[in-house]
């Protein structure tokens, strides 16, 4: 970092997770998306509760079980039907959804779209009814933000994260 022109970060926490060299010019860019960029119109998928995640997932450090979990939970209780839920991914690592479908007994209810460009992601998120976005908080890793939580915040789109933190 010594030798970067300039060094991005996307919270003030974000700089205190990493050692930078003193020389390093760090700078913090809280929000770099504008609204207009997901203007665009979008009409729900269907009369299912979808939810979506689009992205990657850092191993031992995001998660979306807990969210898979209060689905089944939900559906447990009888609050939604089996049937009227969908819970959709897009990226290049599904496995990690399929082994929490699995623990959860949600296969039926999971669905991998596999990699899209980045303007179908984007439709596709703002078809779906609620989002989900995955970090973590560490004593040693802290204040890391994902740039997806940003888009999302952008679309105006209900949000569920899931933050992992040390066991």
């Amino acid at each position: 970092t010594s030798r970067a022109d300039i060094v991005t970060m996307v919270s003030d926490e974000g700089i205190e997770a990493y050692q930078f060299s003193k020389d390093a010019n760090v700078k913090v860019l809280n929000n770099g998306f504008d609204r207009d960029d997901y203007a665009f119109g979008a009409s729900p998928l269907d009369d299912r509760l979808n939810l979506c995640y689009a992205g990657s997932f850092y191993k031992d450090k995001s998660s979306l079980l807990r969210v898979f979990q209060a689905v089944k939970n939900l559906i447990d209780q009888g609050k939604v039907d089996k049937d009227k839920v969908k819970i959709h991914y897009l990226g290049r690592q599904p496995q990690y959804c399929y082994d929490w479908a699995i623990k959860t007994e949600l296969e039926e209810q999971f669905e991998d779209h596999g990699v899209v460009s980045k303007e179908e992601s984007l439709r596709f998120c703002m078809q779906c009814d609620v989002n989900l976005v995955t970090t973590w908080n560490y004593k040693d890793s802290q204040g890391i933000i994902s740039g997806k939580a940003y888009e999302l915040f952008a679309m105006g789109k209900p949000i569920i994260a899931e933050i992992t933190r040390d066991k």
